[in-house]
């Protein structure tokens, strides 16, 4: 496992060609999917990590936190993962890029998503705001 980690991200697309984003042309896709399921199949730990991360560039607002339309942690048949809209990808690269390669370097599964556009809410003062990564 030590040894993943020193591997490159072109490497990583090498060895687990499944999990490469380069299988799915990124015009056709709108989100993409990160499963807390690695590539061999071991639940990924700990069991809270979608709402960590996301929780990164979530704002409060009143005392509750409010995740981002753009990447935002899902529960479905009791799989955690997280949506990350490719959207994401053009209103701030670097944050895309962190979303992406945490689940790279953790060799998690991603799956590509819709393939039609959801209309964002535009009216939300969150939209207003830049998106920017707490550390």
């Amino acid at each position: 496992m030590a040894t993943i980690q020193s591997k490159t991200l072109a490497e990583l697309d090498t060895l687990y060609p499944e999990n490469s984003s380069k299988n799915y042309p990124e015009e056709h896709v709108y989100e993409w999917l990160i499963l807390g399921i690695t590539i061999d199949g071991r639940t990924f730990r700990p069991s809270d990590w979608a709402e960590r991360l996301c929780g990164a560039i979530a704002q409060y607002n009143n005392g509750r936190l409010i995740y981002s339309e753009l990447a935002y942690p899902i529960s479905r048949n009791g799989q955690i993962g997280i949506v990350i809209e490719t959207l994401l990808r053009s209103e701030n690269p670097t944050i895309y890029s962190f979303f992406m390669d945490f689940a790279r370097d953790n060799r998690l599964k991603i799956i590509s998503g819709r393939e039609a556009p959801r209309s964002l809410n535009t009216n939300s003062t969150q939209n207003n705001r830049p998106l920017r990564l707490v550390i």
